[in-house]
């Protein structure tokens, strides 16, 4: 059996933290060969190819050997692993994988067609009262409305285009001149959750199952919650019951666009993200729960190569 991992270069990731490298590592210790390459490295002609390079496991790390030309169609299945942003290069690779033969996780079409941040429009009685507009005087209306909302552009990641807005706030024409680029891009504008002082879970789910969780509470007086961020806080959790219907309706959603691996943000009960290109960090789950999700996420997708 031969799995393809698309990913950043192999020697820029951390083997201490990167999801797609756990996944590697689990992968090639099943005794499947386990290759990898870049977005950059895909073509086509005549058929879909890619320079790729096969990994194995040296002392516990991932070593490489020299890259090699290949069809992608004689592996059994491809992971798209690249790190968000999600743009145009990315969009161009998706469009090249939907020629391949080979299952891709996740399913390139559903990466084209859902924005993360826009596809929970879906399912409005699980969101916040929310907005996606360029126009500023609509976005000052609904700020009007909520008081204070929160401003995300649609291609943001680890919460690095987030911002808190109050009515109150005397640069809020700046702030929305900037995030919408003069009333030329579209943002998605949600009313503040204050309950973001409690966390924001990630919740990550596996062919619409729950895999793992874990809650990611702000610094003091703040209110982003990227693992990254300093001063943010990792902490096991639990599943309310409203959570649980909010994914029990979105379970038939994913599995319809082959959307195997996903990570849900939830604030106060409310869907706030849905994450289908880097759904989530297993090293973290994994700390919080005292848990291997690498092993059942394997497990899973050997299960689903066999039934095709």
């Amino acid at each position: 059996m031969k799995w393809l991992f698309i990913i950043d270069p192999l020697e820029t990731l951390d083997p201490h933290s990167d999801t797609s490298y756990c996944l590697m590592q689990e992968t090639c210790r099943r005794g499947i060969k386990v290759f990898h390459t870049s977005i950059e490295r895909i073509r086509f002609h005549e058929s879909i190819r890619a320079v790729v390079a096969e990994a194995s496991l040296e002392g516990g790390m991932l070593a490489s050997t020299k890259p090699v030309d290949s069809q992608l169609d004689d592996f059994d299945l491809i992971f798209i692993r690249k790190e968000p942003p999600y743009n145009l290069q990315y969009h161009y690779a998706l469009q090249l994988l939907s020629l391949s033969q080979t299952p891709v996780v996740n399913a390139p079409q559903a990466l084209r067609d859902f924005n993360e941040k826009l596809m929970i429009l879906d399912f409005p009685e699980w969101i916040p009262s929310a907005l996606v507009a360029s126009d500023k005087k609509v976005i000052l209306d609904f700020l009007n409305k909520h008081e204070v909302i929160v401003l995300k552009a649609l291609t943001s990641l680890q919460g690095r285009e987030v911002r808190k807005l109050a009515v109150t706030a005397r640069n809020k024409d700046a702030v929305i001149d900037s995030f919408t680029q003069n009333g030329e891009q579209p943002v998605m504008v949600q009313r503040f959750i204050p309950e973001i002082a409690a966390g924001n879970k990630r919740i990550l789910l596996l062919n619409g199952e729950i895999l793992g969780a874990y809650n990611c509470l702000p610094p003091p007086d703040d209110y982003l919650t990227s693992i990254f961020r300093k001063g943010v806080k990792i902490e096991k959790t639990t599943i309310t019951p409203r959570e649980q219907d909010a994914l029990q309706a979105l379970a038939p959603f994913l599995r319809k666009h082959g959307l195997h691996f996903v990570g849900v943000d939830m604030i106060g009960g409310f869907l706030s993200e849905i994450n289908i290109t880097c759904p989530g960090n297993f090293f973290t789950a994994n700390q919080t729960q005292r848990q291997a999700l690498e092993i059942p996420t394997i497990d899973y997708f050997q299960q689903l190569v066999s039934s095709l």
